[in-house]
């Protein structure tokens, strides 16, 4: 988000009318977020027009109601505005001057902003400009352009050392409360409170679920373990039938632990599915927790089908078991 800040006035006049003239503060900016405390709903603008309007280069401009109502202006008309600029003093405090960038140059109303809460450290501004209107005005008339202000968010927060590395290689340097006022322009300000209070909560959480894993994990065992085990002992008539027919043992074992394993498949994809089309789960962790229910399961079914090979299938039989 960059801005530019610049005096403005009505109409045409000389150099040696500003004074009487420059009655507006004036921003470029190409963002609405370069105005401390504009809301988007702050700005009602023209048909046609819409917020992409300071992306671009056009001759628009959005104004504030209070100066519409004073200068009888709506939505669409086309007005003559003179632009100021201030030129800064070198490595200096305060403003050095306000010098003339362009006269009369005629602007279309796209907009009407109220802006109701505004939160900066200067003047709030009576029109808004696309930036990058005001900097091509600046190269046509051959000035050097510079940015008031300059700001931008980290794309990838997980790298936010590297990019600091990277801003003090360029040559930024920290705000110091103790340095002289001064529009050198190298100081930055990286307001990172926000998330490294995040990530260290976030670090402290993850700590204490690393900590659980081992009991979940366990869990997990137990619970497969019971419910494989319960379920193999409730079909022990089943093995008994089917060793009086005459299938041997490991056949027999072999049916039923095949069984329970394409039941516990079956659950595991019918739980895991669903989850992983929201996408708030990785696969990765998905597969992890299937696997260690699935082993456990398989464990506890194969323990129960071996504690049927000292049954007697008569005894089963005829006790209706």
């Amino acid at each position: 988000m960059f801005t530019v800040q610049l005096m403005t006035g009505f109409g045409e006049f000389s150099l040696e009318e500003w004074k009487a003239n420059l009655h507006y503060f004036g921003a470029g900016i190409n963002d609405i977020a370069g105005v401390p405390g504009l809301q988007s709903g702050e700005i009602s603008y023209g048909e046609g027009w819409d917020e992409s309007l300071f992306a671009e280069d056009a001759s628009d401009c959005v104004l504030s109601g209070q100066v519409m109502e004073q200068k009888g202006l709506k939505t669409g008309d086309e007005v003559p505005i003179t632009v100021y600029y201030y030129q800064y003093g070198q490595g200096g405090s305060g403003i050095g001057k306000v010098t003339p960038l362009i006269v009369g140059k005629k602007y279309r109303i796209a907009g009407v902003m109220d802006m109701k809460e505004y939160s900066g450290n200067i003047v709030p501004p009576d029109m808004l400009f696309p930036f990058e209107n005001i900097r091509e005005i600046f190269h046509e008339t051959g000035i050097d352009f510079t940015a008031d202000s300059a700001s931008f968010r980290v794309k990838d927060p997980f790298r936010l050392n590297e990019c600091k590395r990277q801003m003090d290689e360029i040559g930024f340097l920290p705000v110091a409360r103790d340095a002289d006022f001064s529009y050198a322009g190298n100081a930055l300000t990286m307001t990172d409170e926000n998330f490294i209070n995040a990530a260290e909560n976030l670090r402290e959480t993850l700590s204490f679920l690393t900590g659980m894993l081992p009991f979940v994990i366990v869990i997990i065992l137990f619970v497969g373990y019971l419910c494989s085990y319960l379920l193999i002992q409730g079909r022990r008539a089943e093995y008994a039938t089917m060793r009086s027919v005459g299938m041997v043992w490991w056949r027999c074992f072999s049916v039923l632990l095949f069984e329970n394993i394409m039941t516990s498949v079956a659950a595991c994809a019918v739980v895991s599915l669903p989850v992983l089309l929201t996408g708030m789960v990785s696969v990765v962790a998905l597969l992890f927790s299937d696997a260690v229910f699935f082993l456990s399961f398989l464990v506890g079914s194969a323990v129960a089908l071996w504690s049927f090979h000292g049954l007697s299938v008569m005894e089963v039989l005829a006790g209706g078991d």
